[in-house]
């Protein structure tokens, strides 16, 4: 499963239809992928850093497009 950079903004929202979503992909066995550049967008002042790596210890980044 691909997400663009809004999936992981609403996983650090625990928005429960994107958990969810990201949730049942796991459960059949499939990869939670993000463009590697998105983690610097996600990145900003507000960001919970601690959150924020949790997500990121659960998806797998992708330097291509």
């Amino acid at each position: 499963m691909l997400l663009d950079s809004e999936g992981p903004s609403k996983l650090l929202d625990d928005d429960e239809p994107v958990v969810a979503l990201v949730a049942e992909a796991r459960s059949r066995g499939m990869e939670v992928v993000i463009c590697a550049l998105t983690i610097i967008e996600l990145v900003h002042a507000h960001t919970n850093k601690a959150r924020l790596s949790e997500i990121l210890s659960g998806v797998h980044a992708s330097s291509s497009s």
